[in-house]
């Protein structure tokens, strides 16, 4: 994982995923690594809507996967 993080953030300062809102598994996994979430109404249609979820690099270098 530091390595992939490592190597967006070499690149980027924000890294955004969309995902399905009963995602429970994603949508844990995300919040761990300190990512905000968003849902958006409708994003997926009528009746369905999505989570948006980011990931700054400052959050990424706060987060207990980079404590050593």
């Amino acid at each position: 994982m530091r390595e992939a993080f490592g190597y967006a953030f070499s690149h980027c300062q924000m890294v955004v995923i969309r995902c399905d809102p009963e995602n429970r598994r994603v949508r844990k996994f995300w919040r761990a690594l300190g990512a905000d979430e968003y849902e958006i109404p409708r994003l997926r249609g009528r009746d369905k809507s999505e989570v948006i979820m980011t990931l700054t690099d400052d959050a990424w270098m706060a987060s207990k996967f980079m404590r050593q």
